[in-house]
């Protein structure tokens, strides 16, 4: 790894630009153009040909599918600090998801175009955003194994855990709880209501988590990773 990088225990798999150094950030920073958006504004969609690159500065965005009877399956909904967009900039190609905000939402927005500048000018932004991408592909394999080998309570549970530890690195203190609707999670997982329900009833049960209106508080956080790991 260049020495111009940071350190490995310091690495930032969530934010790529935290992986190079100060005076480069500051340069791509002052590239930035801010946006505020409204609730539920629509991003881009699957398909639609890259032009920018966005980070969030507040609010969310979500990410998701729509297959062909018009169901949503829902990926990610990404926080304060994370980049959307990013793959599609990077290689030019279209977005490969649907995208839009969560409530208001205020965004950073680098074109794809600044990008490539920026990447022929400061050769370690490929290994940062390669850091970057690796990290993303971490990600989608645990998905797919969540997908195709946990039970539904199981696979809600995987996902609540996950949830909550990427809020821990955003907010970076040690609240265990989401702001997350039964819905919500039933498009994560791919579930019918009734079955997150069920799942839900169990975890609660379980005493490994307690519900509220659209919250989720994690009361046992080591025994639901292990509720999520049984199989």
């Amino acid at each position: 790894m260049p020495d111009a990088l940071v350190p490995n225990e310091k690495i930032n798999t969530l934010d790529w630009l935290d992986n190079v150094r100060p005076e480069i950030q500051d340069e791509i920073r002052s590239c930035f153009v801010r946006r505020s958006l409204d609730a539920d504004t629509h991003l881009y969609s699957k398909t639609d040909k890259s032009g920018k690159i966005c980070q969030i500065v507040s609010g969310q965005v979500r990410l998701f599918f729509i297959d062909h009877n018009g169901r949503e399956i829902l990926i990610k909904i990404c926080q304060k600090g994370e980049w959307v967009g990013a793959v599609a900039g990077i290689d030019h190609r279209p977005y490969p998801v649907h995208a839009e905000t969560r409530g208001a939402t205020t965004l950073n927005i680098l074109t794809a175009n600044q990008l490539d500048g920026l990447r022929a000018k400061y050769s370690e932004l490929e290994t940062a955003l390669l850091i970057y991408m690796c990290g993303n592909l971490r990600n989608i394999f645990k998905l797919f194994q969540e997908s195709v080998m946990l039970p539904v309570s199981n696979r809600i549970a995987a996902r609540i855990c996950a949830l909550v530890e990427e809020e821990r690195r955003h907010k970076k203190q040690g609240e265990s709880s989401l702001i997350l609707s039964q819905e919500d999670l039933g498009l994560m997982t791919g579930a019918s209501r009734q079955a997150v329900n069920k799942g839900i009833s169990q975890l609660r049960e379980n005493r490994l988590i307690s519900t509220s209106y659209g919250k989720i508080a994690v009361l046992d956080s080591d025994g639901l990773r292990e509720f999520a790991d049984e199989y």
